[in-house]
């Protein structure tokens, strides 16, 4: 359990984050997007909390290790991850 933890984090700081540059009257329509797998098998993970460090808001991955954090503000945020 310790090697998944480890390699989960590990992916979480190598995903591709990507948010939408909004202008402050669009504010709260960026997204980040991603993919978990496992570093040392490559599978997806799936049902891992992927939460983002302020509102408290996160997702579940889905079967296939993809996660979409809609509804947030233009800036920058730190993904935390949770295994299923």
């Amino acid at each position: 359990m310790k090697k998944l933890l480890a390699s989960v984090a590990l992916f979480a700081c190598a995903a591709t984050l990507s948010a939408a540059t909004a202008p402050k009257a669009a504010l709260g329509t960026g997204s980040i997007a991603g993919t978990i797998t496992d570093s040392v098998t490559g599978q997806p993970i799936a049902g891992a909390k992927v939460m983002t460090g302020c509102c408290g808001k996160y997702v579940l991955t889905a079967a296939d290790g993809t996660y979409t954090v809609s509804g947030l503000a233009d800036g920058s945020y730190t993904v935390n991850l949770k295994p299923a």
